[in-house]
């Protein structure tokens, strides 16, 4: 295997930096709501919420999020760096990736060979 050169893996590893902006918009946008936002009653997705009003529909729990854009570009930024920083990154030779990848692997074989302990 060859050794990644550095002007692929920085930007990589930039992209996978710059993925922290979603945790960053998360308390932004929560910050904007009229109510206290809480990670323990409410769902993330809550933050990107387009239209105001009980979420599901009929419950008690209401969902207003009035920065919703800045949340939902959040979203899209975040799996365009992941993709971005997994497809630059995915050379980079490490003793835990390749541990991991083999118990991964070992792991599987071992499920495929005891189905029945399974069932």
């Amino acid at each position: 295997m060859t050794r990644p050169t550095a002007p692929v893996v920085r930007p990589g590893a930039f992209a996978w930096v710059f993925a922290a902006q979603f945790f960053i918009t998360q308390v932004v946008v929560a910050s904007a709501w009229l109510r206290q936002f809480s990670l323990r009653t409410d769902y993330i997705s809550d933050l990107g919420a387009t239209a105001c009003g009980a979420y599901p529909a009929g419950s008690a729990h209401i969902v207003c999020s009035p920065w919703h854009l800045a949340m939902n570009l959040s979203f899209i930024v975040l799996g365009v760096t992941m993709i971005i920083g997994a497809v630059l990154t995915r050379r980079v030779p490490t003793r835990l990736g390749t541990r991991a990848g083999g118990a991964a692997l070992l792991d599987g074989r071992h499920r495929r060979r005891h189905r029945w302990c399974l069932s």
